[in-house]
C-alpha cells in the first residue's frame, strides 16, 4: 500500500489520500502540521510514529530507496565525462564551516557504509579505482573533539583523547553512569544505549541541541534526557564554561575565530546573535560554538589535502587526491605505491600543531569506494 501511495508523491493530491490513509482509516496520531494545516506526512513526522504501525517503516524505506535510486543511482549518469569518470567541482568557501565542498555532483552527501550499511554501501560503490590501482581513504579519527578538548582545555577531555586508541564515549558514559543511569561503570558497554546517549549529548552540546530534542531522538521523556546532559555538562565543566563564553564572544564582537598553530585564523561573523526573532539568534548563539570546533577541524583537512597534493606532485607519486569527504582523504594510488601514500599522508595528517592532543587517522582500502576494508599494512 505505501509503495502504490507514494508512486505518485509529487502529485499533491497523492499526498492527501496517503494522509488520509495514515491519519483517517488508520487512526495514526497527527505529530505536525503542514502550512496549510494539513497533518504532515514528511519523513521527520513519520519517524515519529514509525512504531505506531508497520506501513509506516515500509514507506519511509521505499522512500529511501526512491532517494537512492535518483539522487546517487540515474542522476550521477549524467555526470559522467568522456573518460568514463565523474569530475565534481570543489569549492574552497561553499560551506560556511570552512570546509571543501562539492557540487555538480555533490559527492560528500552520499550515505557512508558506516551509518547506513546496505544504502551506503550500494551508493558508494558505483565508485571504483582503475584497473591495477587502490583506493586509499584516511579518516582523522574523533577530530571535532579533539578540537574541542584543544579549544576549552577541558582537562578531563585531555586525559581521556591523551590515551592511545580511547573510546571517548565509552570513557565518558563511564565517568557519568552512576548520577545519569545509576549504573557502575563496568556496566557499561561499547555497544550500549548509554555509549550512544553520551555521543549525542558531547555533540549535542556542541552543536546546541535541546534536551528535548535528544529526548525525541532517544525515545525516553525529557527528564531522562536532561539527567544525562546535566551529567556530561557537570563531569566536563571546562568544556561547558568556554562554550559559554564563545557565546558571549559572539554576542559582544559579532564574530567568532578559528585557530590554527595557538592563533586567531579564519573569522566567521555572527551578527545574527543580535536577531529580536528567537530562532535566527538561538542558530547563531549555537554557531558561535560549533564554528570555531568544525571549521578548526575543517583547516586539518584543508592543510593535509594541500600537503598531500604538494608531495604527490614534487615526488611524482603513482597516485592522486581525488575527494575530500568532511574529515578524511580519499587517493587513488598504483597497487605497489599503496604503502607509500598511506605512511606519507598519514604522517602528513597527524604533524599539524594540536597543543600537544595527539591527532591519529584510520585508513581504509579497496577496489570500491563502499567496500573498503582496515588497513593492515599491506595491499
Amino acid at each position: 500500500i505505501a509503495l502504490a501511495l507514494t508512486t505518485f508523491a509529487t502529485w499533491r493530491p497523492a499526498r492527501v489520500l496517503l494522509g488520509a490513509y495514515l491519519f483517517g482509516e488508520l487512526r495514526l496520531p497527527v505529530v505536525a502540521l503542514t502550512e496549510t494545516e494539513q497533518a504532515s506526512t514528511a519523513n521527520d513526522a513519520l519517524e515519529q510514529i514509525r512504531g505506531k504501525h508497520p506501513v509506516v517503516g515500509h514507506l519511509i524505506g521505499h522512500r529511501e530507496v526512491c532517494k537512492l535510486r535518483g539522487t546517487y543511482g540515474w542522476s550521477m549518469r549524467r555526470h559522467v565525462r568522456a573518460d568514463g569518470r565523474i569530475h565534481p567541482s570543489l569549492l574552497p568557501d561553499g560551506a560556511r564551516s570552512g570546509r571543501l565542498s562539492s557540487s555538480d555532483p555533490n559527492l560528500q552527501n552520499i550515505p557512508s557504509p558506516k551509518r547506513r550499511p546496505l544504502e551506503g554501501r550500494m551508493a558508494r560503490d558505483i565508485f571504483v579505482a582503475a584497473p591495477g590501482y587502490l583506493l586509499v581513504q584516511l579518516d582523522y579519527k574523533q577530530i571535532e573533539l579533539k578540537v574541542a578538548a584543544m579549544l576549552s582545555g577541558d582537562p578531563d577531555m585531555l586525559e581521556i583523547l591523551a590515551k592511545p586508541g580511547a573510546d571517548f564515549h565509552l570513557a565518558a558514559a563511564k565517568l557519568i553512569s552512576r548520577v545519569a543511569w545509576n549504573l557502575p561503570p563496568e556496566a557499561i558497554t561499547k555497544d550500549g544505549l548509554e555509549r550512544a546517549q553520551a555521543k549525542t549529548v558531547v555533540f549535542g552540546i556542541l552543536y546546541g541541541k535541546t534536551a528535548r530534542t535528544l529526548a525525541a531522538e532517544w525515545g525516553v521523556s525529557v527528564s531522562s534526557a536532561e539527567r544525562v546532559m546535566e551529567a556530561i555538562l557537570g563531569r566536563f565543566k571546562v568544556l561547558a564554561a568556554w562554550c559559554k563564553a564563545r557565546k558571549r564572544e559572539g554576542q559582544v564582537t559579532g564574530y567568532v575565530w578559528t585557530e590554527w598553530a595557538e592563533k586567531p585564523a579564519r573569522r566567521r561573523n555572527m551578527h545574527l546573535v543580535a536577531s529580536p526573532e528567537d530562532g535566527q539568534r538561538i542558530t547563531a548563539e549555537n554557531g558561535c560554538v560549533n564554528s570555531p570546533v568544525q571549521g578548526t577541524a575543517a583547516d586539518y583537512c584543508t592543510r593535509s589535502l594541500i600537503d598531500c597534493v604538494d608531495w604527490i606532485l614534487a615526488d611524482k607519486v603513482p597516485a592522486k587526491l581525488i575527494l575530500p569527504v568532511h574529515d578524511s582523504l580519499l587517493f587513488e594510488v598504483r597497487n605497489d605505491a599503496a604503502r607509500e601514500c598511506v605512511g606519507v599522508a598519514r604522517e602528513i595528517m597527524m604533524s599539524h600543531p594540536s597543543r600537544g592532543v595527539p591527532l591519529d587517522v584510520d585508513v581504509e582500502y579497496g577496489s570500491a569506494w563502499g567496500s573498503l576494508v582496515g588497513w593492515k599494512g599491506a595491499a
